[in-house]
Order: structure tokens, then C-alpha cells, then sequence
């Protein structure tokens, strides 16, 4: 291999032509820019991240900000939650940084260009053009585009926020602002919500203009008079990209041409790095298989991961229960990442004030297992419980309580609801804790009875009050033919 094209000098391209290049200086790499106009706004990336990767941010830190600790603002109450390490830093500054740096290699070619195919008499065409590449498109790679449910705008204003959640509630819905600091007086803010609720409240379909002055007012309270400025307009749903082939002939793809994430989790960027690290060192030595074997496995499970949290933040922007800090837990534990257990050793303060919103003053140092549960007539002590089959329902065991198991939409509730203690729903075949509770959220949202969830044997105790604590559940049981009747899990 003698020489390389790079079709798109974001992160992921110009890292891989850095790096290559370095690798190998006996390579021409041909780095292609289609204009000078860099991305403005900014990007979120665990501090980790910027260790692994130092020259890709050197120079860089005295304008990063980095925070450990987030706030959510909701219907006037905020709620500060801890245990983060991230760093904030401006698209624009790391976009002009990692260029220079791929510039200064000798055997490395900036050419500004704008390709509509991959161009000829190279042995290899690196595609990294984004989500909706161009070059991509030309090869067989097998590419699926999902849309999500709810529309999404990046914005920036001239104002160092915290790093925070605004949960905006809105007739008829909420509107989601994401927001964290990426530069000295400045920050970025990802909007989101349905958009039907959107329109109805005058932020879809009008002016990119009049659309910035409505979010500017409806943010008054943390931005002040500062405005708000557009990156992406007009509105547009998340489109997840997945892609069953990497590589199709001598072209392969790198960063979002490869796979995208929603912007909830804030990995984009270090997945674009460690897959422009991987296809270097794969390409220096001669191995390119090697490149999609080790990082498809590491790209489909944050893919699954950033699925859950979008599914969330979609169910979000319907929800009217804003404010509380069993809201703002379930928040931080929408991803299989957090949970109780890790929460109350890296933020103990949050932790024991949710276990005192569900339980009283007194309750700081219980487990949501120990919460006692009124069900029907009876005061449970412990919301890990044994259950036996009772006539095509479920009875506690040692217990007079009878429970219906609802296995489909939640229509079937008015049907059952009336002749039972409680409902009890099976965990989902699904990944991700979001998806796998999905029904059993959707019910105890209309249920006016206490919600158990069937776990799989391979459940934790950890599992259990977490997803208690999240307000997904209220109580939980092994299910039948793991958990003998009249046994203490």
C-alpha cells in the first residue's frame, strides 16, 4: 500500500491521517477538505478520553471546562447530581487543532476539495465524510438509517452555563435542553422534544430567527438576555447509522460514515478517535481486517447503549412529572452504566436524598428493597418477594395477594386491573435496562396498582433497586421457576 485517501477531516479523519502518517512514512495520504468553514458549537468528552488521546487535545486545556457535577432544572426546582469527570471543549478549536496536526506531517496532503465519489489511484479510500457520506454511498456496505421519535436542534450562545439537563415543560409536552460549558463564555445546547409538541408551542416551523428568540425565553432563567444561536436548523430527528459491512473494495469507513450515537450518551468523538487509532494501526500493519473485527463489537454495544438513552428522553418528552429527585435519578441511571450501587459510592449526597424522597428523613441509609410497599391490604417489608402461579396469576407467597400478569400493551389493564392486588409484567428480551423495563414502565405509568417486574435468575440485587429507585418498578420477584414458593431470595 503506497497511497491513501481521507475523505473528510473531522476528528476521526484527521486523527487516522495523523497517525498513519506517522506510522507509516513511506505512505502519501491525500487528506481531502471539502470547505474552511469549520463546525461551531461544542462537544462533551470524558476527561478519560483526553488522557488517552493527549496530543489530540494539546494546547487545548486552558479553554477547556470540565465539571464532575451536573444540574437538572425542572419545573423551578434544581437538583444537582455528582460523580461526572467530563470535559467540554469547542468543535471548532479541536476541528482546527487535529487538522494542523495531520497538516504537519510531511507525507501528509491537504487538499480542499469537495468529492462526490471516491477518487481514483488510491489504494485505499478512507471514508469519514459523516453521517451522510457521499463516499459511502458508492460502496456496498449494507447501510440502514433509523430516525428517531423526537426532532433535535445544536444551538450555542455567548454564556458559560453549567453543565445541566432544562427539562421545559410545554403544553401538551416537555422540551429537553442539553447544556454544558465548551469554552470560556460560551456554551452548547442541544434541544430536543416531539414535534408535534414543538409546533404546537411555536419552535417548529417558523424562522431559524423567531425560533432562537423562543428558546432564549424560555431558557431566561439560566442563559439571562444572552442569545441563542442555531448550528442545525431547521428541526430534524436523530438518524442512527449502522452499516452491516465496513469496508466494500478498497474503500472502508470511519467515524459517523461507519456508525453514529445519540448525542445523549457523549461518546461520538472518543468513538471517532479510538476507531481513527485502530484503522492506523491496522492499515501500518497491513492487517485492515483486524480493523472492523476488533472495534465493531465496541461500536455496536455504545450503539446499544445510546438507543436507551434516546428511547428515554423520547418517553421524556411526554411525561408532566418533573421536579423530583427520583426523576432526576432515573436520568442518570437511563444507562446500564449507572446504577444504585455506583451512584451512592461516586454521589452519596443525591443518592440519600432520593431514598429520603421515597421514604422519609429517616431513610438515607436504606436500600429501595427495604422500602416497605403497601399492596391491597397488606404492608410488604421488603420489595424483593417470592411469588407462586395462582390460577393463571401470581400469588405472593405466604401472602393473601393476588397479582395479574400483563404480557402485552398496557390496553389490557382496564381488563384486569379490578380483581388484582398488583400487576406484574415480565423483564423484555431487549437490551439495555430502558428496554428491557419498557412495559413495565409503560404500565405503572397507568396502573393505579403497584407494579412488579419478573426478573430472569440472573437479575441483582443491585439491578432491583435501581430500577425501584428509578420509579420503573415498584416491587420485583424472580420469576416462578427460578424462585420455590416459600424460599427468601
Amino acid at each position: 500500500m503506497q497511497r491513501v485517501a481521507v475523505i473528510g477531516a473531522g476528528p476521526a479523519g484527521c486523527y487516522f491521517a495523523w497517525d498513519v502518517a506517522g506510522r507509516r512514512p513511506d505512505l502519501t495520504v491525500d487528506l481531502f477538505e471539502r470547505n474552511a468553514v469549520r463546525p461551531g458549537a461544542g462537544l462533551a468528552i470524558e476527561d478519560k478520553v483526553v488522557s488517552e488521546f493527549p496530543v489530540a487535545f494539546e494546547g487545548l486545556h486552558p479553554s477547556m471546562r470540565r465539571w464532575n457535577r451536573i444540574l437538572v432544572s425542572a419545573d423551578r426546582h434544581r437538583i444537582w447530581s455528582g460523580g461526572h469527570d467530563i470535559v467540554g471543549v469547542s468543535r471548532r478549536a479541536l476541528a482546527d487543532h487535529l487538522l494542523r496536526l495531520a497538516a504537519d506531517r510531511p507525507n501528509v496532503n491537504v487538499r480542499c476539495l469537495e468529492l462526490t465519489g471516491p477518487p481514483d489511484g488510491y489504494d485505499l479510500v478512507v471514508a469519514s465524510d459523516g453521517p451522510n457520506s457521499r463516499i459511502r454511498s458508492c460502496g456496498d456496505f449494507g447501510t440502514r438509517a433509523t430516525e428517531g421519535q423526537t426532532v433535535y436542534a445544536w444551538l450555542s450562545s455567548p454564556v458559560e452555563l453549567p453543565a445541566m439537563f432544562a427539562l421545559i415543560p410545554l403544553s401538551g409536552g416537555v422540551l429537553t435542553v442539553h447544556a454544558y460549558p465548551h469554552a470560556p463564555d460560551e456554551s452548547t445546547l442541544v434541544a430536543e422534544g416531539d414535534a408535534q409538541v414543538l409546533a404546537e408551542n411555536g419552535l417548529l416551523g417558523t424562522p431559524r430567527s423567531k425560533a432562537e428568540r423562543r428558546l432564549a425565553g424560555l431558557l431566561h432563567d439560566d442563559l439571562g438576555d444572552a442569545a441563542v444561536r442555531a448550528h442545525t436548523f431547521p428541526w430534524r430527528p436523530f438518524t442512527t447509522i449502522t452499516n452491516q459491512r465496513w469496508r466494500s473494495g478498497n474503500l472502508v469507513l470511519l467515524g459517523d460514515a461507519a456508525r453514529t450515537v445519540h448525542f445523549s450518551v457523549g461518546c461520538g468523538t472518543a468513538l471517532a478517535l479510538a476507531d481513527a487509532r485502530h484503522l492506523a494501526d491496522a492499515v501500518a500493519s497491513d492487517r485492515l481486517g483486524t480493523y472492523e473485527q476488533t472495534r465493531r463489537p465496541v461500536v455496536e454495544r455504545a450503539q446499544s447503549d445510546a438507543a436507551a438513552s434516546m428511547h428515554w428522553f423520547e418517553q421524556l418528552s411526554h411525561r408532566s412529572d418533573l421536579g423530583t429527585h427520583q426523576l432526576v435519578f432515573a436520568l442518570r441511571t437511563r444507562r446500564d452504566v449507572n446504577s444504585f450501587a455506583s451512584l451512592r459510592k461516586r454521589d452519596p449526597d443525591f443518592v440519600a436524598s432520593v431514598m429520603r424522597e421515597m421514604a422519609g428523613r429517616f431513610a438515607a441509609e436504606l436500600e429501595p428493597v427495604d422500602v416497605p410497599l403497601r399492596v391491597g391490604s397488606t404492608d410488604l417489608p421488603r420489595r424483593l418477594v417470592d411469588v407462586a402461579e395462582c390460577g393463571g396469576g401470581l400469588r405472593i407467597a405466604n401472602r393473601d395477594l393476588l397479582g395479574a400478569v400483563v404480557d402485552e400493551e398496557v390496553a389490557e389493564l382496564d381488563h384486569v386491573k379490578h380483581a388484582a392486588d398488583f400487576i406484574a409484567v415480565r423483564e423484555q428480551p431487549a437490551e439495555g435496562r430502558v428496554l428491557r423495563t419498557e412495559l413495565a414502565a409503560k404500565v405503572r405509568g397507568r396502573s393505579k396498582l403497584p407494579v412488579m417486574l419478573l426478573c430472569g435468575s440472573e437479575a441483582s440485587l443491585d439491578e432491583v433497586n435501581t430500577l425501584i429507585a428509578a420509579g420503573r418498578i415498584d416491587f420485583a420477584a424472580h420469576i416462578p421457576a427460578t424462585t420455590p414458593e416459600g424460599s427468601t431470595p
